[in-house]
Protein backbone atom coordinates (compact mmCIF):
# COMPACT_ATOMS: atom_id res chain seq x y z
CA UNK A 1 0.00 0.00 0.00
CA UNK A 2 2.12 3.10 -1.11
CA UNK A 3 0.14 4.98 1.60
CA UNK A 4 1.31 3.07 4.51
CA UNK A 5 3.49 5.94 7.12
CA UNK A 6 6.70 5.74 9.00
CA UNK A 7 6.30 9.11 10.94
CA UNK A 8 2.51 9.15 11.41
CA UNK A 9 1.80 7.06 14.64
CA UNK A 10 -1.65 8.98 15.15
CA UNK A 11 -4.37 8.59 12.25
CA UNK A 12 -4.28 4.79 12.73
CA UNK A 13 -8.22 5.15 13.00
CA UNK A 14 -8.54 7.69 10.24
CA UNK A 15 -7.14 4.80 8.23
CA UNK A 16 -9.12 2.22 9.00
CA UNK A 17 -12.03 4.06 8.79
CA UNK A 18 -10.87 4.95 5.05
CA UNK A 19 -10.11 1.14 4.40
CA UNK A 20 -13.11 -0.26 5.73
CA UNK A 21 -15.60 2.69 3.78
CA UNK A 22 -14.04 2.09 0.64
CA UNK A 23 -12.69 -1.90 0.30
CA UNK A 24 -15.13 -3.73 -0.94
CA UNK A 25 -12.83 -7.02 -1.87
CA UNK A 26 -11.32 -6.06 -4.82
CA UNK A 27 -7.11 -7.31 -5.21
CA UNK A 28 -4.97 -3.98 -4.07
CA UNK A 29 -3.99 -3.93 -7.18
CA UNK A 30 -7.21 -1.76 -8.01
CA UNK A 31 -8.36 -0.71 -4.81
CA UNK A 32 -8.40 3.17 -4.82
CA UNK A 33 -9.25 4.13 -1.43
CA UNK A 34 -7.74 8.41 -2.28
CA UNK A 35 -5.00 8.16 -0.06
CA UNK A 36 -1.67 9.44 -0.75
CA UNK A 37 1.91 8.66 -0.10
CA UNK A 38 3.12 10.06 3.86
CA UNK A 39 3.10 13.90 2.39
CA UNK A 40 1.75 17.08 3.37
CA UNK A 41 -1.09 16.06 0.58
CA UNK A 42 -1.44 12.45 2.38
CA UNK A 43 -2.05 15.42 5.98
CA UNK A 44 -4.41 17.43 3.90
CA UNK A 45 -6.80 14.28 3.29
CA UNK A 46 -6.57 13.20 6.42
CA UNK A 47 -7.48 16.05 8.16
CA UNK A 48 -10.80 16.08 6.05
CA UNK A 49 -11.37 12.68 6.66
CA UNK A 50 -11.00 13.01 10.40
CA UNK A 51 -13.37 15.99 10.03
CA UNK A 52 -15.93 14.12 7.91
CA UNK A 53 -15.76 11.51 10.48
CA UNK A 54 -16.04 13.53 13.71
CA UNK A 55 -19.06 15.14 12.41
CA UNK A 56 -21.21 11.70 11.37
CA UNK A 57 -20.02 11.09 14.76
CA UNK A 58 -21.78 13.62 16.45
CA UNK A 59 -24.47 14.68 14.45
CA UNK A 60 -25.57 10.57 13.95
CA UNK A 61 -28.99 10.30 15.22
CA UNK A 62 -27.77 8.06 17.68
CA UNK A 63 -25.69 9.93 19.56
CA UNK A 64 -27.53 10.93 23.10
CA UNK A 65 -25.46 14.24 22.93
CA UNK A 66 -26.49 15.21 19.75
CA UNK A 67 -28.96 18.30 20.91
CA UNK A 68 -25.82 18.85 22.89
CA UNK A 69 -22.85 19.39 20.66
CA UNK A 70 -25.66 20.79 17.75
CA UNK A 71 -26.25 23.46 20.09
CA UNK A 72 -22.74 24.26 21.47
CA UNK A 73 -21.79 24.60 17.69
CA UNK A 74 -24.54 27.11 17.08
CA UNK A 75 -23.38 29.22 19.73
CA UNK A 76 -20.07 28.85 18.69
CA UNK A 77 -20.75 29.90 14.61
CA UNK A 78 -23.29 32.50 16.32
CA UNK A 79 -20.67 34.57 18.48
CA UNK A 80 -17.63 33.30 16.44
CA UNK A 81 -15.16 33.52 18.87
CA UNK A 82 -13.08 31.27 21.52
CA UNK A 83 -15.10 32.89 24.51
CA UNK A 84 -18.33 31.85 22.83
CA UNK A 85 -17.08 28.30 23.22
CA UNK A 86 -15.86 28.71 26.93
CA UNK A 87 -19.13 30.34 27.90
CA UNK A 88 -21.22 27.50 26.22
CA UNK A 89 -18.71 24.74 28.17
CA UNK A 90 -19.45 26.64 31.39
CA UNK A 91 -23.16 26.49 30.68
CA UNK A 92 -23.09 22.87 29.88
CA UNK A 93 -20.76 22.37 33.20
CA UNK A 94 -23.46 23.87 35.27
CA UNK A 95 -25.67 21.16 33.86
CA UNK A 96 -22.98 18.34 34.48
CA UNK A 97 -25.48 16.03 36.35
CA UNK A 98 -27.09 15.68 33.78
CA UNK A 99 -24.57 14.92 31.42
CA UNK A 100 -23.61 12.56 34.15
CA UNK A 101 -27.13 10.75 34.13
CA UNK A 102 -27.22 10.24 30.79
CA UNK A 103 -23.22 8.88 30.91
CA UNK A 104 -24.95 6.19 33.38
CA UNK A 105 -27.30 5.37 31.36
CA UNK A 106 -25.16 4.92 28.29
CA UNK A 107 -22.70 2.46 30.40
CA UNK A 108 -25.51 0.68 31.82
CA UNK A 109 -26.32 -0.23 27.94
CA UNK A 110 -23.40 -1.13 27.23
Amino acid sequence: MPWRTVKNKVDCGVFTMRHMETNMGQPISKWKPGLHKESKIQQTTLEKLRQRYVHQMLTSKINMLKAMVLDLAKNISKYGTHSAYGSCILGYANNLQNLKRILMIVYEEV
